[in-house]
């Protein structure tokens, strides 16, 4: 039967691949300072109030009033995420910021990784990349 040829054991203790390379297009960036950088900032701002602010109001005040308040003061994209943070779990920005940002553990790859990026990227910048 198939129960006789399928080890369960075997299957949890499966270890995980090992890959030799890796593509990013448009990589992850330092989240901490780019998004000021963009250069449609305030059509974007607004765009995202539109979208997650207004449409989400009354469940996230319902979480947290006063960021919502300061989401909708915000003037560029990075003041937004940074006042969004608590609704990702976070009393600040610093600790959000130390946690999710991928340059924090950039250096911590071991496996070659090519990088298409370019060099006018306005969210990526490309200091970031080396």
């Amino acid at each position: 039967t198939r129960d006789d040829d399928c080890d369960s054991d075997a299957a949890t203790t499966r270890e995980a691949p090992t890959f030799v390379a890796s593509v990013a297009v448009s990589p992850g960036h330092d989240t901490s300072k780019t998004l000021s950088r963009w250069p449609y900032n305030e059509i974007l701002t607004q765009g995202v109030k539109n979208t997650f602010v207004f449409q989400n109001e009354a469940l996230l005040r319902s979480h947290d009033n006063d960021a919502v308040e300061t989401l909708l003061e915000a003037s560029s994209l990075q003041e937004f995420a940074d006042a969004g943070v608590t609704f990702a779990g976070y009393d600040d920005a610093a600790s959000y910021y130390r946690d999710t940002n991928p340059m924090n553990v950039v250096g911590d790859l071991t496996t070659p990784k090519l990088i298409l990026n370019a060099v006018d990227d306005p969210c990526c910048i490309i200091n970031n990349l080396y």
